[in-house]
């Protein structure tokens, strides 16, 4: 019997403690955003594919807006920099 009891409490505070797992949601944000590099739309690949160092600056707008008839909730502006300009 205690070691029923025993059991018991272990795996109750065991259940307690545990960490839950989250599945993955598509945000609302991410999934309908238009991205500008040089001020052209780009696709998302294109902008991934660019190294952080060439990266002068980032600008998020986060309002509805319409390219070519297709309805954006958000735009992301990357700003590189230029090749003659040191840091």
């Amino acid at each position: 019997m205690k070691l029923f009891f025993l059991s018991t409490i272990i795996l109750v505070s065991l259940s307690g403690f545990s960490q839950e797992l989250k599945t993955k949601s598509k945000s609302s944000i991410g999934d309908n955003v238009i991205y500008f590099i040089k001020n052209k739309p780009v696709f998302k690949e294109e902008l991934v594919a660019i190294k952080p160092e060439e990266i002068e600056s980032v600008n998020v707008v986060k309002r509805d807006t319409l390219v070519n008839n297709i309805k954006y909730t958000g735009q992301i502006f990357v700003i590189l920099k230029s090749p003659t300009k040191k840091e």
